[in-house]
């Protein structure tokens, strides 16, 4: 089974393209949002010395048009500190609110939950961005 395309040949070669370019959108969109992500929450995240916080990072990859993100602590304690019951430390407990909830345990999952809303938003801005570029080249 196929599909055929019936237009002008600068029609087909943007509907061509169109996977690709969305992955490529959501890429570079998926990068600045995931970015924002660990820094929110490292900005949740209890503070002694201050490995834990640098630690936490965002990385996006894209296979073709397949495009996936994380946020990732890598320190061995990370675990604990993030699901964990402890009291905070002397620093953690002198560190200002955050939107979020301040300081703490669930430091990943409250950024996230947090923030999904507005950057879905971005997320989907991002694809109609991708759409308005390929349909103002189409008009040239």
């Amino acid at each position: 089974m196929g599909v055929t395309i019936k237009g002008s040949q600068e029609a087909k070669k943007s509907l061509r393209q169109l996977p690709v370019r969305a992955a490529n959108a959501l890429r570079d969109e998926g990068d600045i949002q995931l970015k924002f992500l660990a820094k929110r929450a490292a900005a949740n995240a209890p503070v002694d010395i201050g490995d834990l916080r640098s630690a936490i990072k965002a990385s996006v990859e894209k296979h073709g048009t397949v495009v996936e993100g994380e946020i990732i602590c890598d320190v061995p304690y990370a675990l604990e500190m993030h699901e964990g019951d402890y009291p905070l430390g002397e620093k953690s407990a002198l560190e200002p609110g955050t939107p979020e909830g301040g300081v703490g345990r669930k430091f990943m999952e409250r950024a996230i939950q947090h923030n999904s809303l507005a950057v879905d938003k971005e997320l989907g801005k991002s694809q109609l961005d991708m759409l308005k570029k390929m349909e103002g080249e189409a008009k040239k």
